[in-house]
């Protein structure tokens, strides 16, 4: 069930109640960046029993993107009036995640066995600790329980 979805089920529960970590990002600056649609987009991919821990704002195959961590996965959406789609990734399956800098930006890569995805454009300030907390999820899967 989408996030939307849920929202007409829950009743008097707003949006913000639902995933309060989207919202947040909504009345930044960088809304106006990247637009309403995108966050729409991220929103019908985003269940509301996953909690979206990191987003970041970039650029994907050429298009606008929002990334979103997850507590269970990476999504990528990019923006559909520009053709683009979104993408989804398990954090079980993420082998590596990469930062770049480049000039006043940098690159964040997730990459899987099979390929994966690289936001462009990402703000310095942001980039390099979402990159860590990806690192840190993606080990703790990795690590033996007991």
């Amino acid at each position: 069930m989408s996030v939307l979805g849920a929202l007409g089920a829950l009743g008097a529960r707003t949006r913000a109640e639902v995933h309060p970590e989207l919202l947040e990002v909504r009345d930044r600056e960088q809304l106006r960046l990247t637009g309403r649609t995108l966050h729409r987009t991220l929103d019908e991919h985003v269940p509301v029993e996953e909690e979206v821990r990191e987003l970041l704002v970039g650029a994907a195959d050429g298009r606008r993107a929002l990334l979103a961590v997850t507590d269970a996965r990476v999504v990528v959406a990019q923006d559909p009036r520009d053709g683009g789609e979104c993408t989804s990734i398990p954090l079980e399956e993420v082998v590596s995640v990469q930062w770049t800098r480049h000039g006043p930006t940098g690159s964040l890569a997730v990459r899987t066995a099979h390929g994966g995805c690289v936001l462009h454009h990402v703000d310095t300030r942001r980039g390099p600790a979402v990159v860590l907390d990806l690192r840190d999820r993606v080990g703790a899967l990795r690590r033996p329980r007991g």
